[in-house]
């Protein structure tokens, strides 16, 4: 399949781990030392990591290990494409290529084991589609087509000592422990704020092995 061509937004999400690029969208310099101190885009630069997250969405999607082997679904497809339902339908007009989204393998049967295990970009519109790994599922799922997203998974931590985010942590930290995902456990689809998205992503990028 054709990669579809981005727009200045869609490019922006998706080059949102690339300084350079995102400098280039943005009218900055590549870096604060490339001006002086004085310069009004020097200044600029260093809001670049708040402003990005209002140019795009951040995502949480959940998967029950009670249900779905999830931890070999994802260690199986590392920098390949997986596919994740959206659930949770008045999201459906919300996602976007290029959006941002964390994988959230809820604690299942094993307390303490919850939290998030990988990050990817989404890669298509939501549309109706089938399941692409219904061997995985504990009891098999009758195969219906439903809303589901393509998602580029770049990294997969499944254990702390891997660099997963556990529950536990961010449910005892007053940055992010109002997230909807933590009061409220039983959905698929969670959308993050701009306040969370960014916290999260500062704690998985300190995380990386």
């Amino acid at each position: 399949m054709a990669t579809p061509r981005l727009g200045r937004r869609q490019l922006t999400r998706r080059a949102i781990h690339n300084e350079e690029a995102a400098a280039f969208l943005s009218g900055l310099p590549a870096s604060p030392e490339s001006c002086s101190q004085s310069d009004f885009t020097c200044a600029s630069l260093t809001n670049t990591s708040s402003r990005r997250y209002e140019n795009m969405l951040t995502w949480i999607f959940q998967g029950n290990p009670n249900l779905f082997h999830i931890d070999e679904y994802l260690s199986s497809r590392q920098h390949q494409q997986i596919v994740w339902a959206i659930r949770q339908k008045h999201f459906i007009k919300d996602i976007t290529i290029g959006d941002e989204v964390y994988i959230w393998r809820a604690n299942g049967h094993n307390p303490g084991t919850g939290g998030i295990v990988a990050k990817g970009t989404i890669t298509s519109a939501p549309e109706d589609m089938l399941d692409d790994a219904p061997d995985l599922w504990m009891q098999p799922e009758v195969p219906l087509s439903m809303p589901r997203v393509r998602i580029s998974l770049d990294e997969v931590r499944l254990t702390e000592e891997q660099g997963m985010i556990a529950r536990v942590e961010l449910l005892h930290d007053p940055n992010v422990n109002s997230m909807l995902i933590l009061r409220f456990a039983l959905l698929t689809n969670y959308k993050l704020d701009v306040k969370h998205a960014e916290y999260i992503g500062e704690l998985w990028d300190k995380r990386r092995r």
